[in-house]
C-alpha cells in the first residue's frame, strides 16, 4: 500500500502468495544391495521420495553423472544402468524450495573372483562300455560355496555333427549332484565333461574331466575246431567225435587271445580256464551227461562282450555199454576148436 503526504492510505495491492518450506524432503532407496562384478552397469536403483522431488544418486558422497530422476505423483522414482563400485550409494532429493534430503546408504559387494568346481566320470577304469553307456554317473566336487548354478556339458570333442549333452546340477544339502546321463548319442573315443559354475555376482569358472567311450564289441569268434578227450580208453587232443566220455572236454579255439574268453554250455556261461599257450578252454566243473552245445565269447578290456561263437555239439556219455554173448558153450574137439562162431548183443555202434 501507499500513504500520501497528507496521510491518505491506498488500498492494498493484490497478494503475492509464498509458501515457506524449510523441511528436508523425504527420500529412501528400496533396492536391496547384493553382490556384483566390477563394472556391471545393469543395476537399477528404485526408491521413494517427496512427489516432484529431483533425485540425484551419489557414490561415497559424489554425484554420479547423469543418474537422476524425478519422483512421480506417488513419490516413486527409478534410475537404471547404475555402475556401482563397492562404496556407499545414496539418493539425494531436492524439493521445489531447494531443501535437500539424503537417504540411508546401501553398499554393493564387489566380487570378481571366479568360482570353481571339479568334475569326474564315475568309472573304475576310466572307460565306459556298451552296457554302461546308457547310465553314466558324474561326480562333482570342490564346488565353491558361493555357487549359484552348476551345469555340465559332455562332448566327444573333435567329432563333427554330434551335439554336446548339457545337464544342470541341483543342490542337495551342501552337495551339487547331476542325474545319470545317457551318452549313447556320442561317438567312441575321448569324452570330455566341462563343468561351469556361476556365482551370484555372475562370475563363472570351468574345469574338465575325461574318459574313454568304447562301445564296440569284438567280432564273434569262430567255433571250436575240436576238443581234447582225456578220459577212458580212447583219448585224443584233437577229437572231433560226436560222443565223448570226458566230462571236462578241452575245447580247441585259438592261441594268445588278448580278450577275456568265456565258455558257454547250452547258452549259459560257466566257470572255465583258458590256456593261451595251448589255445584251449576247459570247463572247471564236469559237464552233465547228455547232448550239449559248447560256445565261447570274447570280452575286450572295456567290458564289451562279443556274440557267442557257433556251437560245437558234443554228447557226453559215461555209461558203460551193455554187452552179452548169445552163443552157448559146448564140447568141441581139438580139430574144430578154431571154427567156433561167437555171437551176442551190445549197444548199437
Amino acid at each position: 500500500l501507499f500513504r500520501s503526504a497528507a496521510g491518505n492510505e491506498s488500498v492494498q495491492s493484490a497478494a503475492l502468495r509464498v509458501t515457506v518450506d524449510t523441511a528436508a524432503p523425504s527420500v529412501s532407496i528400496s533396492t536391496t544391495a547384493g553382490t556384483i562384478k566390477t563394472g556391471d552397469a545393469s543395476v537399477t536403483i528404485t526408491g521413494t521420495a517427496e512427489a516432484g522431488a529431483t533425485i540425484q544418486l551419489q557414490l561415497n558422497g559424489t554425484d554420479i553423472d547423469g543418474k537422476t530422476a524425478t519422483a512421480d505423483v506417488n513419490g516413486n522414482w527409478s534410475v537404471s544402468a547404475v555402475t556401482v563400485n563397492g562404496t556407499a550409494l545414496t539418493a539425494v532429493a531436492t524439493d521445489a524450495a531447494g531443501n535437500t534430503g539424503t537417504s540411508s546408504s546401501i553398499t554393493y559387494v564387489i566380487d570378481d573372483t571366479a568360482p570353481s568346481a571339479t568334475v569326474a566320470f564315475a568309472t573304475a577304469d576310466a572307460t565306459t562300455n556298451a552296457s554302461e553307456v546308457g547310465n553314466v554317473s558324474l561326480i562333482l566336487s570342490s564346488v565353491s560355496s558361493d555357487a549359484a548354478s552348476v551345469s555340465v556339458s559332455i562332448d566327444d570333442a573333435g567329432v563333427d555333427g554330434t551335439d554336446p549333452i548339457v545337464v544342470s546340477a541341483s543342490k542337495v544339502g551342501s552337495a551339487w549332484v547331476v542325474d545319470d546321463v545317457d551318452l549313447s548319442t556320442l561317438t567312441d573315443g575321448t569324452i570330455t565333461a566341462t563343468v561351469t559354475v556361476t556365482d551370484g555376482a555372475g562370475n563363472s569358472g570351468t574345469s574338465t574331466g575325461t574318459m574313454t567311450l568304447d562301445t564296440a564289441a569284438p567280432t564273434a569268434p569262430t567255433a571250436a575246431t575240436g576238443y581234447g578227450d582225456n578220459a577212458g580208453s580212447v583219448t585224443s587232443d584233437t577229437s572231433t567225435a560226436a560222443t565223448t566220455d570226458d566230462t571236462t572236454p578241452v575245447l580247441n579255439i585259438a592261441k594268445n587271445i588278448a580278450d577275456t574268453v568265456t565258455l558257454y554250455v547250452d547258452g549259459v556261461s560257466v566257470a572255465s580256464t583258458y590256456d593261451s599257450t595251448a589255445g584251449t578252454i576247459t570247463p572247471t566243473a564236469a559237464v552233465s551227461v547228455g547232448v550239449h552245445d559248447l560256445r565261447y565269447t570274447l570280452t575286450d578290456a572295456a567290458g564289451n562282450e562279443s556274440a557267442q561263437s557257433a556251437a560245437l555239439r558234443i554228447t557226453v556219455d559215461t555209461t558203460a555199454p551193455a554187452v552179452s554173448i548169445s552163443t552157448s558153450a559146448g564140447a568141441i574137439t581139438a580139430a574144430n576148436a578154431a571154427s567156433v562162431t561167437i555171437s551176442g548183443t551190445a549197444e548199437a555202434g
